[in-house]
């Protein structure tokens, strides 16, 4: 049986937070199966309310709804958190004074070019997540109903 997979750019906008060339917008694009019913997006794929990461990840993961962060920034902020006892709070301004060169975001785009604290501590979560379902050779299966 033939899958239907139709892909669709999101028209939506994102922002990606990484380290080497700073804050900057990004589109995603998903793929959905009408024959199957499995949306696809950039590192989980959703089917019946059940989101399942991929096993091999990309070099950024989507700690929200139009955020993308790349590993490299929630490795430091995993670091500074672990090892230093930094909050999620300050990991979050060091990022947006240090990291972010106070880049602004055009006057017509929703997301500002910041990271909160929810999406520090949603990165962290989701990359100590993965990284404990690579070492247990298993699949990381989360809800995909409501709020992350």
């Amino acid at each position: 049986m033939a899958c239907g997979v139709k892909g669709e750019q999101d028209k939506r906008k994102h922002k990606n937070g990484n380290s080497e060339a700073n804050t900057c917008i990004a589109k995603s694009i998903h793929l959905y199966c009408q024959t199957c019913g499995i949306d696809y997006h950039h590192n989980y794929s959703v089917f019946k309310g059940e989101r399942t990461y991929y096993e091999h990840q990309p070099d950024s993961v989507q700690a929200a709804d139009h955020v993308f962060i790349e590993k490299s920034v929630i490795e430091l902020i995993r670091t500074a958190m672990d090892f230093s006892w930094t909050s999620a709070t300050n990991c979050a301004k060091l990022y947006n004074l240090c990291l972010s060169h106070d880049k602004q975001t055009p006057a017509d785009y929703k997301v500002k070019f910041e990271l909160s604290v929810e999406h520090v501590w949603d990165g962290y979560v989701i990359t100590s997540l993965l990284e404990d379902c690579e070492h247990c050779m298993s699949t990381l299966i989360a809800p995909h109903t409501g709020e992350q």
